[in-house]
């Protein structure tokens, strides 16, 4: 159920961005096409393959609506690679068993190697994602 919620959210944030002209440079996180999965697949994948509790989608959210409001603008071509470090972070926060990021990548259809590069830009931008910002 928080899935459709999420899913349905993130959706309408990228398609009201898409709808601006956006004047900044692409981010680490823009693909450079609209990945096939949607946002409730990937999330209902999420949770089955990482067997993450509830909460982690909650946490997620909020990682995603602080950088957001810090500034991140989300769009059809960043919403699943966002959405994909906000799940890592929330998951390796609130869980107790965690997978490797070879594990993660495959359930959300990323690359290993481009996995390891949000990893690394992730932990750049950590302060973006604290939950206590």
């Amino acid at each position: 159920m928080a899935e459709c919620v999420i899913a349905d959210m993130l959706t309408r944030l990228a398609a009201a961005n898409d709808k601006k002209e956006s004047k900044a440079a692409p981010s680490f996180y823009d693909a450079m096409e609209v990945p096939q999965i949607s946002l409730l697949d990937m999330l209902r994948r999420w949770m089955k393959y990482s067997c993450a509790p509830n909460e982690v989608l909650i946490l997620a959210a909020v990682y995603i609506d602080r950088a957001v409001g810090k500034g991140m603008e989300l769009t059809s071509f960043s919403m699943h690679r966002v959405l994909l470090s906000a799940l890592v972070v929330a998951t390796k926060y609130l869980s107790d068993q965690v997978y490797s990021n070879r594990h993660y990548a495959k359930v959300c259809g990323v690359s290993c190697k481009e996995r390891s590069e949000e990893r690394r830009v992730g932990k750049e931008c950590r302060s973006r994602w604290s939950p206590y910002h």
